[in-house]
């Protein structure tokens, strides 16, 4: 047995089957490659056990063999050589069982890391910005050339993100140049870094500056400065404020803002365009006229007129020895929707009631409200969504005739009672609550907000402040709640809370309707103007009540939607998808198909991925424009199909600012001892990388431990011994 080194305790040592850990130690430059092994022998017990372990093996052959009757014919040499090989075998077995561990050391030398991550963004080599950078390239690679003798050279690419393999191109739209220095971070902060190589223009458009990241490495931090900090005559579209989202036939504004660089006397006309049937039209010019640098700001007005995703384009005419147009356009869309939900309040007459809910209604794009009064009429136009009845029924005024109208349209319906409002005929009217009192008797009650409420949710400070809002003047009586009721609000009549209900809505037969017994919310909304100065607590839970009420549930068996409607062009296409059975629950039995196709009618077939009982499908990035989307399938015999549209939009940051901002990689590199370098200095980098301090190989030394008892020709040594003791025994006779 060889034992190079015995520890005499390992405390509290956990015996694993591999543990590996690396040191790094830095050695003078020019030393020779060093390659050295050592082996160590340690275990859990004090080192005098190993005599226990020869001891157990000298008592055991003892006993075996002093006085061994079936070998008494033999010789004494015989009965010692027996009683040495048993007495090995024992003690190696208990050897065995101390758990002794095998720790072996490898020391190597390796080069130290460089790291370069060069900037893949739009701006970096603009060939119209500075045309010599379109040699970067090869100098790049001389400069990796040169460096590969010396260091372990790791490239990264950073654009809109880190990309651990290089790009074939310089086409990112974004640029986050922190997020470089955290990948940085987060791989090598513990390793070897004989230096780290960032090249870009500085210009960054996504995440923070890269001053305030933290760089945590040992090698210095040089920076290459790429890009031209000139400025040239140049006008661009700075900005441009737009609704993403317009309701038919609304009007609004478009405000750009028209940025002039070096430019004196320039005249320019500002452009707005629409895209129809695959051309651009023009539905707006106007002149602009800079005198200098500085930023002009112009207003355009549009009106919706078509429905679905509409795109636009703002264009600024070029002027006199301008360099860079890419920035004189911008593109974007707007979704155009005519879901403008139609409400229709009928009253018995003028109220202050009318008046705070028109008011409420008024600034929301979802709604359109109308008033009627029932001198009148009943009419109520076809398209209505939702009808509001205040006051009504009455006696001498009878719904009945109206209320079968709506139900056979399946209408939601909203009563808001008064002191004209018929008990008798409002409880046949509706059935979320019947009241047996009289309208001639009346309660002060103050709205009490019910915490279990589920249909829909108020903000904290709504359902608190609501409870300290003035009464309203509510039925004298009792109330009895139907099953199908859900009561957002009870009465609390004197300072003692009820159960009578004060808002309550539901349910029944597919139709939704809520019933306010109470009269006078009007004073909420002055109210909540005397203490807030807006109307926002008392407009809140009116608007999400008129929500519940009019909103249209998908029914449909099959449905796919897009996460968006208008995606950026740095931005997955995803889609989510489901599937009902008959029994309306969702199932993903089915191999999902999707087709997308283009405006000049290329299709690209995409298959959803299941997840848990729904369907989703990233379809990765698409060029800027207008897309349809079509999935159609099979099953059960029937046919499923849902088709839509969207649009992905162009980023144009990198083209809106081509200036290189080397202030920023003169503060990276002095903060991190570094320094900033040309392209033309790159020879120099290279001298200077292979001079530093940090440009040492480094020696690497590897641990490895295991048990003992891992070790195969162990076993194979103390199977030897028993073979060659029955061996012998046998010859001589022994058994």
């Amino acid at each position: 047995m060889m034992i190079a080194k015995v520890l005499n305790f390992i405390s509290g040592y956990q015996v694993r089957a591999a543990m590996i850990k690396s040191a790094y130690l830095h050695i003078k430059q020019g030393t020779p490659a060093v390659k050295d092994i050592q082996m160590d022998l340690s275990f859990n017990y004090p080192s005098y056990f190993i005599i226990l372990c020869l001891l157990a093996g000298l008592v055991y052959a003892l006993t075996l063999y002093y006085n061994s009757q079936s070998l008494k014919d033999s010789s004494r040499s015989m009965r010692i050589i027996l009683g040495s090989i048993r007495g090995l075998l024992i003690a190696g077995i208990v050897f065995l069982l101390i758990g002794p561990l095998i720790r072996t050391s490898k020391s190597n030398t390796q080069k130290p890391l460089l790291l370069i991550g060069q900037d893949v963004s739009r701006s970096v080599l603009e060939p119209k910005i500075n045309p010599a950078d379109q040699e970067y390239q090869q100098k790049l690679d001389r400069l990796i050339s040169s460096l590969e003798s010396d260091f372990d050279i790791r490239m990264t690419g950073i654009g809109e993100i880190v990309y651990e393999q290089l790009p074939d191109s310089f086409s990112d739209q974004l640029t986050d140049l922190s997020a470089q220095l955290k990948y940085w971070n987060d791989l090598y902060e513990y390793q070897p870094v004989g230096g780290a190589i960032l090249a870009t223009d500085g210009i960054y458009n996504s995440g923070i500056s890269p001053v305030y990241e933290t760089y945590k490495l040992k090698g210095p931090l040089h920076t290459i400065a790429l890009g031209d900090t000139n400025t040239y005559p140049d006008l661009k579209i700075a900005r441009v404020l737009y609704n993403e989202v317009m309701y038919l036939d609304d009007e609004a504004f478009i405000e750009a803002e028209i940025a002039a660089d070096q430019l004196k006397n320039a005249r320019t006309n500002v452009i707005l365009e629409k895209k129809a049937n695959g051309n651009w039209r023009r539905l707006d010019v106007q002149q602009l006229d800079f005198r200098g640098n500085g930023i002009i700001n112009t207003s355009f007005r549009i009106k919706a007129n078509d429905t679905g995703i509409n795109e636009y384009r703002i264009r600024v005419s070029p002027v006199e020895k301008e360099k860079v147009r890419a920035n004189n356009y911008f593109t974007f869309f707007i979704d155009v929707i005519d879901s403008r939900q139609k409400i229709y309040l009928i009253a018995a007459s003028p109220h202050p009631d009318i008046t705070a809910i028109k008011q409420w209604l008024s600034n929301d794009k979802r709604y359109e409200i109308s008033v009627g009064y029932v001198k009148n009429g009943f009419e109520v136009p076809a398209e209505t969504d939702l009808v509001i009845f205040h006051q009504l029924p009455q006696r001498s005024i009878s719904t009945n005739e109206l209320m079968k109208e709506l139900n056979a349209r399946k209408t939601p319906r909203f009563f808001i009672t008064g002191r004209q409002t018929a008990l008798p005929q409002f409880n046949q009217a509706q059935d979320l609550v019947t009241i047996t009192g009289s309208n001639q008797q009346m309660n002060e009650a103050q709205p009490l907000v019910d915490k279990d409420f589920r249909l829909f949710t108020l903000e904290d400070e709504t359902r608190q402040r609501l409870n300290q809002f003035p009464p309203l003047s509510s039925f004298f009586g009792n109330y009895q709640v139907s099953p199908a009721g859900n009561t957002l609000m009870y009465q609390r009549i004197s300072n003692i809370e009820t159960d009578y209900p004060l808002l309550i809505m539901g349910e029944t037969d597919g139709i939704r309707a809520a019933a306010l017994p109470g009269e006078g919310i009007w004073r909420w909304r002055l109210y909540d103007y005397l203490q807030h100065n807006n109307d926002e607590i008392s407009r809140e839970w009116f608007v999400k009540t008129i929500q519940y009420l009019t909103i249209i549930e998908d029914k449909s068996p099959f449905r796919v939607v897009p996460i968006k409607k208008i995606f950026a062009e740095t931005e997955d296409i995803e889609f989510d998808a489901r599937l009902y059975n008959a029994n309306y629950e969702l199932v993903n039995d089915v191999e999902l198909p999707m087709v997308i196709t283009d405006s000049t009618g290329a299709e690209f077939t995409f298959y959803f991925d299941k997840r848990g009982d729904r369907y989703a499908l990233n379809a990765g990035r698409f060029p800027p424009g207008q897309y349809r989307y079509r999935s159609s399938f099979s099953w059960n015999n029937k046919n499923f199909t849902d088709a839509g549209s969207f649009s992905v939009q162009a980023i144009s940051l990198e083209s809106n600012e081509l200036r290189a901002d080397h202030q920023v990689l003169f503060q990276l590199s002095e903060q991190n001892n570094g320094s900033v370098y040309y392209p033309e200095q790159l020879d120099q980098l290279s001298e200077d990388l292979k001079t530093s301090n940090f440009a040492k190989p480094v020696m690497v030394a590897t641990t490895q431990t295991f048990p003992f008892i891992s070790l195969k020709w162990v076993f194979f040594v103390l199977l030897a011994l028993l073979t060659l003791e029955w061996v012998v025994r046998r010859i001589y006779g022994g058994l």
